[in-house]
């Protein structure tokens, strides 16, 4: 039964920090167009808060 649970250190780990998933959600929301995960990539590396952006999507 313990198995059932997520403990600490299990899956895989998150790639993007809370800061760029907040950026990249505003820039969704108020921008009419769509992006594809490359697209959010470079904009994420070009546009976010210095500091963020230390990992891709891809």
């Amino acid at each position: 039964m313990e198995g059932l649970w997520e403990l600490p250190g299990r899956g895989v780990k998150p790639k993007l920090s809370e800061v760029d998933i907040i950026f990249l959600e505003e820039c969704l929301r108020i921008e009419p167009r769509t992006y594809n995960s490359r697209q959010l990539t470079e904009k994420l590396e070009r546009e976010a808060p210095k500091g963020a952006a230390s990992l891709t999507l891809h």
